[in-house]
């Protein structure tokens, strides 16, 4: 019984830092203890977007002429492939 009441015997410690380290365990353990509260839930929102997706076209483009300067028809040739390769086109992205 002698132990217990030397080990309790705060005879050099004044009654003021008792309660200051009393106090400093306190606010230690409510602080411990305010990081084990409810943590806030986390709210998700789906949102459905439309997103395009690349699709390799199909079109098989025809031979490209080649142009020479004196001939009016090869211009006339490069036209009608541009206008066919523009159809063809317009069909893969469904313009």
């Amino acid at each position: 019984m002698r132990f217990i009441k030397s080990f309790v015997d705060f005879g050099d410690i004044c009654q003021r830092e008792v309660r200051k380290l009393v106090f400093v365990i306190l606010l230690l353990f409510a602080v411990l203890i305010a990081g084990c509260s409810a943590k806030p839930k986390v709210i998700t929102k789906v949102e459905y977007k439309e997103v395009l997706v690349p699709v390799k076209c199909q079109a098989k483009l025809p031979p490209k002429p080649t142009f020479n300067e004196l001939d009016l028809k090869t211009a006339k040739d490069i036209a009608k492939y541009y206008q066919e390769s523009e159809i063809l086109l317009k069909e893969c992205i469904g313009d």
